[in-house]
């Protein structure tokens, strides 16, 4: 269910790929698709208590994509903090509230990681377009060498942390970039060794 009271069904097709009986998988959006995912999450809200504009709608779509779970779990909370508060809707404290109810879980996968995990994980949560093999950003940031970073990105990928986007290794879970974002902000000084 989500946002007021919609059945699962009206999900179906739309939003979910559907490859069997009892085998939905969430799919990611294509570009042209996320406005549409937008429109129906504002026309859905506006049947409830929760007050979500079109443009709040759009901003869940974008902070929380391309995955389609990760975009219904942002507008649930989006749907509740609107109304518990009875004001429009604010995507990006919705974020922030679903970040903090995760942030065991997070930080247990935090502690998993290798030291140069969490350094590559720090610079794509706050600068997503890095380059992280630039010498320059090897250097200013320890990251080691190349095939290092390789390796790294590797490891982040067989654990489910980060997917590909274009050739660009990108957060799995925006949840999960935004906990590291947020413990990250001041932390990316330049550091030394590797």
């Amino acid at each position: 269910i989500v946002l007021a009271g919609t059945p699962g069904h009206d999900l179906r097709g739309r939003f979910y790929e559907v490859t069997g009986p009892g085998s939905e998988k969430h799919r990611p959006f294509s570009e042209r698709a996320r406005p549409e995912f937008a429109e129906w999450i504002a026309a859905r809200a506006a049947r409830g208590p929760g007050r979500i504009t079109a443009p709040v709608a759009h901003d869940i779509v974008r902070l929380a994509g391309p995955r389609t779970r990760d975009i219904i779990q942002l507008a649930h909370a989006t749907w509740r903090l609107a109304s518990l508060s009875g004001l429009i809707a604010d995507a990006a404290s919705a974020l922030d509230d679903v970040v903090r109810e995760t942030a065991a879980p997070n930080e247990q996968t935090w502690l998993q990681l290798t030291q140069r995990e969490q350094r590559i994980l720090r610079l794509l949560a706050v600068r997503p377009d890095t380059a992280l093999t630039a010498e320059a950003t090897r250097r200013t940031h320890a990251l080691g060498a190349a095939s290092s970073i390789g390796i790294s990105i590797a490891g982040l990928r067989k654990k489910g942390v980060i997917v590909d986007e274009r050739g660009q290794p990108r957060f799995d879970d925006p949840f999960f970039r935004r906990w590291v974002e947020l413990g990250t902000r001041d932390d990316l000084q330049p550091m030394a060794g590797g």
